[in-house]
Order: structure tokens, then C-alpha cells, then sequence
């Protein structure tokens, strides 16, 4: 019960924050977007998967999915979140998109029709019982699943946590290594065909965009332009092991071929 009230008190941050900001929280969206359909695409293609009917949960405004049809992975597109700002939003951007609006962890949530593909970007951390979505989703019409999180419960951002706090704007309750989000995928009764493992960059707008919500004071900025884009940058592979990166899995269901 008190899960349940903590994951209606978030929608409900979330909601306020996209009728208050959500042109910022779209631009915002808009500059993640291109890394995280990177990973999809890469996963994909590598595995030969064929898509034609792609469906996002939590799509807030849309810009994976679009990203998704701008890249040409599928040709018939749903996209559900349980914002309706965010919905609209989408739906003025891309009519042609069935954008719905539902609450993706109520158990009566189906998906309307058999899908290709299932996309969950930065989902699962927002999460009180992500397990329970996963094993619904294993259950489900579906051929294939990408599923993203970012890893934070990696040993110098755990430091930085403990020495400066965890700056938690974003709503997140689960913080994964990449051992514990494969468990979490596995218990589900989902089998990981592939990984992909990346070190995410800020772009000077993501940043410009964070701090004009933030008020962050000079030395905030200056550490978070060299933890968010030029240590990325230069340190790619050993940050994404010790401080922060992003992890996407290409699954199915264990139960079905």
C-alpha cells in the first residue's frame, strides 16, 4: 500500500511538472533522445531482429519513439504514458502515432494489440515494483524488448553520493549496477539475447536546461559539466565502469521462442 502511494505521489510531481514546464522538460527529452535510440538501433541491427510495430511505455513526450521512426525502426508506433500533457504533446507532434494515455503499472494494463518490439527508456528506475511490470510484460504479445536504466550504484558515484548527496529531481527509487538490473530482468521471466553498455553525454543545452531549474551556483556547474560531458568524453570506458553510464538489454520472453 505505501508503494502504491509512493509511485501516485511521483506521477503526480510528474504531472504538475509537465503542465508547469513541459517545453523544458520536452528539450530536455529532446537532447537524451539521439544516444538512447542509438542503443535500440544497435541492438537491433545486430541481432537482425525485424520490427514493423514498435510500442514505448513511459514515452513522456515522445522523442525516443520519434527517434525510433526516424531511424526506421518500425512503421506503426504506440506510445503510452499516464501524463496527458505529455500525450498531447506527442499526439500534436505526430498525429500518426496511437498516443495514449494510461497508467502502465495498473494491473489491468494491456497493450491494445501484439507488438514487435516493446520499448522501456529510463522507465524502470521510477519504479517502486518494476518486477511486476517486467514479469506482465513477459506474459505479453510480444516479440522482442529493449529495455534502458542508468547504472548509478556505481562505486565514485556512490562517493559522490555520500559526500554531496544524491540530487534526485528525476524521481528515481531503484539505483542499479549492471549485475543487479540482468537479475531483475531475469527473475521476470525474460531471457537477455544482448547488452549494450555506453557513457551517456550531456550536451551544453542539457546542461544550460538542468541548471536554469536547478539554480546551481558556479562550482555545481563547473563539476557538472566535467562529470556530465568532458569526462565522458575522455574517460568513456573507465567512467562508464566506475562512475555513471547507461545500459540497454535486448530480450524476449524465456517462455516463448
Amino acid at each position: 500500500m505505501a508503494g502504491a502511494i509512493a509511485q501516485r505521489t511521483r506521477q503526480a510531481w510528474y504531472r504538475k511538472l509537465y503542465r508547469e514546464d513541459l517545453l523544458r522538460e520536452a528539450r530536455l527529452a529532446a537532447a537524451a533522445a539521439p544516444q538512447r535510440v542509438r542503443a535500440i538501433e544497435r541492438l537491433i541491427s545486430r541481432n537482425q531482429v525485424p520490427v514493423r510495430s514498435v510500442a514505448e511505455l513511459g514515452c513522456g513526450p515522445g522523442d525516443v519513439i520519434l527517434g525510433c521512426r526516424r531511424r526506421g525502426i518500425g512503421a506503426e508506433f504506440v506510445a503510452v504514458d499516464y501524463s496527458e500533457e505529455a500525450v498531447a504533446h506527442l499526439r500534436s507532434r505526430a498525429p500518426d502515432i496511437e498516443a495514449i494515455v494510461a497508467d502502465i503499472t495498473e494491473a489491468d494494463f494491456r497493450l491494445p494489440r501484439p507488438v514487435d518490439l516493446v520499448v522501456l527508456s529510463h522507465v524502470l528506475e521510477h519504479l517502486d515494483d518494476p518486477l511486476k511490470l517486467l514479469r506482465s510484460l513477459a506474459e505479453a504479445p510480444v516479440s522482442r524488448l529493449v529495455l534502458e536504466a542508468p547504472l548509478e550504484a556505481l562505486p565514485l558515484y556512490r562517493v559522490k553520493c555520500a559526500l554531496f548527496g544524491r540530487n534526485n529531481r528525476v524521481g528515481h527509487v531503484q539505483f542499479f549496477t549492471r549485475g543487479a538490473f540482468r537479475s531483475l530482468v531475469q527473475a521476470s521471466g525474460l531471457a537477455i539475447i544482448d547488452e549494450f553498455q555506453y557513457t551517456p553525454v550531456h550536451t551544453p543545452e542539457a546542461l544550460g536546461l538542468s541548471w536554469s531549474a536547478e539554480g546551481t551556483s558556479m562550482l555545481v556547474r563547473l563539476l557538472q559539466q566535467l562529470s556530465r560531458r568532458w569526462m565522458p568524453m575522455v574517460l568513456a570506458g573507465l567512467w562508464s565502469r566506475l562512475y555513471y553510464s547507461h545500459y540497454a538489454v535486448l530480450c524476449r520472453s524465456a517462455r516463448r521462442p
